[in-house]
């Protein structure tokens, strides 16, 4: 498969599947079934690192294609190196985790730079699930703004304590669980991280909560915050995804094609 950028030569390679005949190891080109699964909402497939998380939501970043996710959930964070493959819920590659450029690590955010047509054919929505008291209603939410409201940032979020914020969160890529609703109820220190405490529970360390994109009940047009951490309590709490979105399009703005970051905002992610 051709990654969209910033692979090694290594990983360029055509992906093959070790087979043994007549005592030899033969080398055979793998089927790059392509998967269309929106993954903002939605769990990534099981990869064996230490960290399987959600997607946040889609963007460009030097105008490439990316699904937005948590720092932690990058293989690099456990020290495994840059340039890991991501997975999708049937094991296919739909990307490769990007480096640190710009320190967006600070705020536990990160993306995949992803493979050509390991995509969604609608590429501005994040899954909120189904509604059971409207079952005509839609099942996402629309992204329509290119970048996030600094109103949303570390800097001016807590002007909306106490007041609602969804978690879109799916146990499993197939599942339809309903957006789950809480109230953010201030910060929560840890590091130098912007992390917003929340009163939405944590699903336990057999889910992968981690990643998984928050917006403002007043604003649903975009990403709040990515699921980072949780409290004593089992709490959990989001850094600000305006935070490390900002760190990364700084950087991108001097570097590469100098166009910086943006989140997809029509279908098409133009």
């Amino acid at each position: 498969m051709t990654r969209c950028r910033g692979s090694s030569p290594a990983l360029k390679l055509v992906s093959v599947i070790a087979i043994t005949i007549g005592g030899l190891f033969v080398g055979v080109p793998r089927a790059s079934a392509y998967d269309h699964t929106n993954y903002a909402g939605r769990p990534l497939g099981t990869s064996g690192a230490v960290n399987d998380c959600h997607g946040a939501a889609y963007g460009r970043v030097d105008g490439s294609l990316v699904l937005f996710s948590a720092y932690h959930c990058n293989p690099a964070s456990a020290g495994l190196g840059a340039g890991q493959p991501a997975y999708g819920h049937d094991g296919s590659i739909i990307g490769f985790w990007a480096s640190d450029w710009g320190g967006a690590s600070v705020n536990d955010f990160s993306y995949i730079w992803l493979e050509t047509g390991q995509v969604p054919f609608i590429k501005n929505e994040i899954y909120r699930g189904f509604n059971p008291a409207c079952p005509t209603c839609a099942d996402h939410w629309t992204v329509t703004t290119a970048y996030p409201s600094v109103g949303l940032s570390c800097a001016y979020i807590s002007s909306k304590f106490n007041r609602t914020v969804y978690q879109n969160f799916q146990p499993f890529y197939n599942y339809t669980w309903e957006k789950e609703p809480g109230l953010m109820t201030g910060f929560k220190v840890s590091g130098s991280s912007c992390q917003v405490q929340t009163t939405i529970n944590w699903h336990g360390a057999a889910y992968k909560d981690s990643g998984s994109p928050f917006v403002y009940g007043a604003s649903t047009n975009q990403p709040v915050g990515i699921a980072t951490s949780k409290d004593g309590s089992n709490a959990l709490a989001f850094s600000t995804f305006y935070d490390g979105w900002n760190k990364a399009n700084v950087y991108w703005l001097s570097h590469g094609s100098n166009v910086g970051v943006h989140l997809c905002y029509d279908s098409n992610c133009t």
